[in-house]
């Protein structure tokens, strides 16, 4: 994938631009004869779609009589230094406790003229919960992060399956609305291929979706087959919606996609687009931070929102509920709510009105 994306570049820029299948240091495709800041702009696509860990950068600047040659080269770390630190890092990722490092999101479904209703539940490892947890010798590692995050995310798949530890994850909500559950691509090929399908047979009454990174396109395996369970695709935005067609395969085998809000969103010509070949019923507006996203949202038909204004949203319908409103705060009421462990919650003086999440009648959040 990366090597088609170069070539599409080097087509795009012209002139001195080509396309090097192999450069000769590495055997990794070459991007040469491009201006620095264009080769940069590159990279930076680059690691959006593969992620820090693999993605090619800038890594040699060699000066020709034409101009210099800019090579884009796949990292290759020594290995010794990660074989130490995966060493003792299996232990610790045991011994985590689980709720510690996931996050939960609820969706909303809202629909022009009709009250909100919930659209599902998300759960995830946050990576930045993960970091904290392990300290700065894994944090700093995109690769031993990534391990500990599919160590992690095979403990969810068999949390999930078990009805008391799901609850306990979810402190106590069960609905009729899907759990979306974000996993890495590896640890979700091996969520399908356990035995009975998925691995999920006792999952929640709504069902579950599972929910891949768009990185999970750039493997030659594809989405996993999984089985009776849907498939979401999360990470698209203005960037990658530019980048690939909305027609490839690997978006036609999920049954919805996420798109990440931005204000780019709305100014983009080539997302604007690409979203115009998208069925907006597959869709999902994640990320959401004001009015300017569901507005933009509803404009283009998406039904489904997430993101930290609709946990306002839910937190300010919360507190017009709750006899104990006067002792908390609107932020603190969102934070309890997207906590999965006790300690996450404490402070909450309902925690079944928590769990709840009663939808809010209408309006904005307050400030």
């Amino acid at each position: 994938m990366a090597r088609a994306l170069l070539a599409a570049e080097a087509r795009r820029l012209g002139g001195a631009a080509r396309l090097a299948e192999e450069d000769a240091a590495g055997g990794d495709p070459a991007l040469l004869g491009v201006p620095e800041g264009e080769a940069r702009r590159v990279a930076a696509l680059l690691e959006r779609l593969f992620g820090p860990a693999v993605a090619p950068g800038l890594t040699e600047i060699r000066r020709e009589p034409d101009g210099p040659d800019l090579v884009f080269r796949a990292p290759r770390p020594d290995p010794e230094p990660q074989r130490r630190a995966l060493a003792g890092l299996d232990g610790r990722i045991a011994a985590l406790p689980l709720s510690r490092v996931l996050r939960r999101e609820t969706l909303l479904r809202l629909r022009p003229g009709e009250p909100p209703a919930l659209a599902g539940l998300r759960l995830g490892v946050e990576t930045e919960a993960l970091a904290a947890a392990l300290g700065p010798d894994a944090a700093e590692d995109a690769d031993l992060l990534g391990h500990a995050e599919e160590r992690l995310a095979l403990r969810l798949v068999s949390a999930v399956a078990d009805p008391a530890e799901r609850r306990a994850l979810l402190g106590g909500a069960e609905s009729a609305a899907p759990l979306f559950l974000a996993l890495p691509p590896d640890a979700a090929r091996e969520a399908a291929a356990r035995p009975g399908g998925s691995g999920l047979g006792g999952g929640p009454p709504g069902g579950i979706v599972l929910m891949l990174p768009l990185a999970a396109i750039a493997e030659r395996a594809g989405l996993p087959a999984a089985g009776p369970l849907a498939i979401a695709l999360d990470g698209l935005d203005a960037e990658t919606l530019g980048l690939i067609a909305p027609d490839a395969g690997v978006l036609a085998a999920a049954d919805r996609l996420a798109l990440r809000w931005s204000p780019r969103l709305a100014e983009d010509r080539a997302a604007a687009a690409a979203l115009r070949r998208l069925d907006p019923a597959r869709l999902l507006l994640l990320g959401c931070d004001g009015t300017e996203a569901l507005d933009w949202g509803a404009a283009q038909g998406i039904e489904r929102f997430g993101g930290p204004w609709v946990g306002r949203m839910l937190a300010a319908a919360r507190r017009l509920a709750c006899r104990h409103a006067a002792a908390c705060v609107l932020a603190d009421c969102a934070a309890r709510a997207s906590a999965t462990d006790a300690a996450g919650r404490a402070g909450c003086a309902d925690l079944r009105l928590l769990a709840a999440t009663p939808l809010p009648p209408g309006g904005d959040p307050p400030a």
